[in-house]
């Protein structure tokens, strides 16, 4: 691999077996890398030592390693709706902006669990409320590399209750 596509390291030596297919994979543990650019190349050897030859030169894929966090939503909105809470914000300005998960919590005191883990819209109604109950929202954003955004602020919603008569038609 390579940071600046110059330098080059060996990440693994990949010996074929006389059981083994002509399809090789390999796990490799990016963890100590910096965040940026990383440059990965394959080399391969026939029986005879000659390297492989692609029509374009060497192989050679790049990859961003990204360990930055999305920034928080600051203007998640809850509003009480009739059997719903309406939940609104604005889209965060970063554009690997995969989706977004929501938490709630019940009550005064109770304990934020996720209620949605990839809503992929900036906006949702939370259906799963009960009639004249008070429930406390905080949303993050997450990007297309998994970085989660700290918290939003909490939005508060008391879903109306129906006072809506049935109409038989």
């Amino acid at each position: 691999y390579s940071l600046d596509n110059t330098e080059w390291k060996e990440i693994k030596t990949i010996e074929k077996t006389a059981a083994a297919s002509n399809t090789f994979s390999y796990k490799w543990d990016i963890s100590p890398l910096s965040e940026g650019t990383v440059y990965v190349r394959v080399r391969a050897y026939d029986g005879e030592g000659n390297e492989n030859v692609y029509e374009n030169g060497i192989l050679t894929n790049s990859y961003m390693v990204d360990r930055t966090a999305p920034s928080a939503i600051a203007d998640f909105k809850a509003e009480g709706c009739e059997g719903y809470a309406a939940l609104t914000w604005t889209a965060p300005k970063e554009e690997d902006t995969a989706y977004y998960k929501i938490y709630r919590a019940e009550g005064e005191n109770g304990e934020y669990k996720i209620l949605v883990n990839q809503c992929m819209y900036s906006n949702y109604n939370d259906g799963t409320t009960g009639y004249g109950k008070t429930y406390r929202y905080k949303i993050t954003s997450v990007d297309t590399a998994g970085n989660e955004s700290e918290a939003s602020n909490e939005a508060v919603a008391q879903v109306k209750k129906d006072t809506k008569a049935p109409v038989i038609h």
